[in-house]
């Protein structure tokens, strides 16, 4: 029977790993490289369907070319087919891994990597980092390989977000409606105040992850009496990219306080995230 993983797809970067044949993952750094040079490559939505065959077979052969990593060690793997929501990954007989689209957790993370230089010998690849230690891997010829492959999953994420999204934010209307009609409203709780405290440090910290996880906590708490964690979470997801739950969240802070003093600069930000999937 095959066991499957399910991995969360928290998000998609493409970074920089300087590495030498001769040396191993996790040694100490004793070169620094200069990499100042180097921008991290943000994705873009594409014109994709994974119902084309022309689409299909640019994707296979992308993947043709790189390597598959968990924990920065590659594992060899019989077949990854995607689809609409989710990529499987037949690694032998008894193991499958699963990413699904709609796992999405904390938004887009962007990263570069160093490792060791010996002797002056450098060889470059980049790499789609995902959660879990989960990674496609490009030698340096392949940069273009590595963009199109982010892209994809990049469009293939906003497409299942994007409908989500619409789904959650009807759904929590009605709760708006009823926190915005009530003249008793919720106050914050002590255990509340204390998550607030530490999304905040997290975010002074730019451990945007972190202060996203927070915040949900907020929320999970009591859903309306803090109105600002919803404010928060949008300027957090922007942050890490993820401008579909950005636009989301802030949606959800204008259904609750409609008259804030920021409700203008608020819905002005969400016109400039919607321009985001563009670029």
């Amino acid at each position: 029977m095959k066991t499957t993983k399910t991995i969360p797809l928290i998000g998609l970067t493409i970074a920089i790993l300087l590495f030498n044949s001769s040396a191993t993952f996790g040694q100490n750094k004793n070169l620094h490289v200069d990499l100042n040079n180097w921008t991290d490559y943000q994705p873009k939505i594409l014109i994709f369907d994974l119902n084309l065959n022309n689409d299909k077979e640019e994707l296979s052969n992308i993947l043709k070319w790189c390597w598959i990593l968990f924990d920065d060690r590659p594992v060899s793997f019989k077949n990854v087919d995607f689809n609409k929501e989710q990529i499987n990954i037949t690694l032998n007989k008894k193991e499958s891994t699963v990413i699904r689209y709609d796992d999405l957790n904390n938004g887009l993370v962007v990263t570069r990597q160093q490792l060791i230089i010996k002797n002056n010998e450098v060889r470059v690849f980049y790499y789609i980092h995902l959660e879990d230690n989960f990674s496609f891997k490009f030698d340096n010829s392949k940069l273009g390989n590595a963009q199109k492959l982010c892209d994809i999953l990049f469009t293939l994420q906003h497409n299942v977000n994007l409908k989500n999204t619409k789904s959650q934010l009807d759904a929590f209307k009605p709760l708006a409606m009823q926190f915005s009609n009530s003249d008793s409203k919720p106050s914050v709780s002590e255990e509340q105040r204390k998550f607030i405290v530490q999304a905040n440090l997290f975010s002074e910290q730019k451990e945007y992850n972190k202060a996203i996880a927070m915040y949900k906590k907020v929320i999970d708490v009591n859903s309306t009496a803090y109105p600002a964690a919803y404010f928060n979470l949008a300027l957090l997801y922007a942050q890490v990219r993820l401008f579909d739950m950005a636009i989301l969240n802030m949606n959800k802070y204008l259904l609750l306080v409609p008259d804030a003093s920021d409700a203008r600069a608020s819905q002005d930000k969400i016109y400039e995230w919607e321009t985001r999937f563009a670029n």
